[in-house]
């Protein structure tokens, strides 16, 4: 397999009887690029969650439950 940008996969394996499937390859990347990402959620996801939230509690809370009938004896 290839791709635009230099970017090339070779693989080449075997089955053994057992069903279980060994491959043996290589890979070679020209240009690579390992960018840092930050963990810490931005403020609009962090109100999008809440709200979520929110809004999930506020169904609950005004689904009715169901009354208990009263037994007579």
């Amino acid at each position: 397999m290839s791709a635009a940008g230099g970017f090339s996969i070779y693989q080449y394996g075997a089955a053994n009887p057992y069903g279980v499937d060994w491959a043996y390859g290589s890979a070679r990347v020209d240009h690579l690029t390992i960018a840092a990402e930050s963990t810490v959620p931005e403020p609009a996801a962090w109100s999008l969650l809440i709200g979520g939230f929110a809004l999930t509690g506020a169904a609950l809370r005004r689904r009715a439950a169901p009354f208990a009938k009263e037994r007579c004896s």
